[in-house]
């Protein structure tokens, strides 16, 4: 029989992407991606015949762990298509600048058996520990949802006083709304100046208001 090279053509979901030897098999055998990043070798008859079109995790009666459609499976789809899909609408933040998920996780099950043995439950989500690497077990955590904010790309790093920390940070320790240090930042006011109690008026001190900001109740000044 003529050799057919299906390296690069899609079946349902499975995209084929070399050919591998087994020579248990009694038909050549490719290695396959699901689109949702599992990868598994399946004979190239099934693949023709339409045997097969898609990973048991997507397969529903095939499905191994029966976790398909709990928070925690969501979780591992939707990382795989934040860092994958480029019509993703937060793609640019994960795979637009280059972050990937290991090999390991392409495989539901290891990232299940992961979560369930390092901390996971229902009321915490991922969180990557370097916020510029990537998603794999020695980087990533579980940790409130809450706590996420502390580590968004567009949280501003704030120094004061030779001491620098995240502004939502600095907001927490001084009782500044988080807003009025924003609007002070786009007003040009100097850092020393922008933990501040807040004052409506015009200061004769510094020359610096909080006019028109709906942040005016007086507050602890604790200092800069």
């Amino acid at each position: 029989m003529r050799f057919i090279d299906l390296t690069g053509q899609k079946f349902g979901k499975w995209t084929v992407i070399e050919k591998r030897h087994n020579p248990n098999e009694g038909s050549t055998v490719w290695l396959c991606k699901c689109e949702c990043g599992t990868e598994r070798v399946v004979r190239g008859k099934d693949l023709r015949k339409n045997k097969t079109t898609q990973c048991a995790y997507c397969g529903g009666n095939g499905y191994k762990h029966g976790m398909k459609g709990t928070r925690l499976y969501k979780i591992w789809a939707n990382m795989l298509s934040r860092c994958r899909n480029p019509n993703e609408h937060c793609y640019k933040h994960y795979g637009g600048r280059g972050i990937v998920v290991c090999e390991e996780w392409n495989d539901s099950v290891r990232f299940i058996k992961w979560a369930q043995e390092n901390g996971y439950n229902d009321n915490l989500t991922i969180e990557r520990i370097d916020n510029n690497g990537n998603y794999d077990p020695s980087n990533c955590t579980w940790i409130l949802p809450e706590r996420q904010s502390y580590n968004r790309r567009n949280n501003h790093h704030i120094t004061i006083n030779s001491k620098t920390k995240l502004l939502i940070e600095w907001a927490q320790e001084s009782g500044v709304s988080y807003s009025l240090i924003i609007h002070r930042i786009k007003n040009g006011w100097p850092p020393n100046l922008l933990l501040s109690p807040p004052n409506p008026h015009r200061s004769k001190r510094t020359g610096y208001a909080d006019a028109g900001t709906k942040n005016t109740s007086p507050q602890s000044y604790r200092g800069i």
